[in-house]
């Protein structure tokens, strides 16, 4: 879950729910982002959820890597759109996987 997006000196900062070792809740914590990349696009999320897919990833069950950032639902606005990924429209509202997406982002 992403929120409280801000600005400071030319970083990117924003919270996020992260799990720090199995069998742990997730813990909001301060995150720093770095520039998307070739394939990549930035999006000021304006609503996201955690589902129980990610309480599987505290138990082991789905193996990833630590820490990890839970969270995959969500809404927001995209904000830069990196030069191997096309879209419809920039600056337009994008959706959760769950429904049909509003811009149509693919890879080059």
């Amino acid at each position: 879950m992403f929120c409280n997006v801000f600005y400071d000196r030319g970083s990117m900062k924003t919270k996020g729910t992260l799990l720090w070792e199995l069998n742990s809740p997730f813990k909001v914590d301060e995150i720093d982002l770095g520039d998307p990349v070739a394939d990549e696009v930035q999006i000021r999320v304006h609503a996201a959820g955690m589902c129980h897919s990610d309480y599987h990833l505290t138990t082991g069950a789905t193996p990833i890597g630590l820490p990890a950032l839970g969270g995959h639902e969500g809404a927001g606005v995209v904000t830069k759109v990196c030069k191997n990924v096309t879209a419809s429209r920039k600056a337009t509202t994008s959706s959760s996987p769950s429904s049909p997406p509003a811009v149509s982002i693919s890879r080059v």
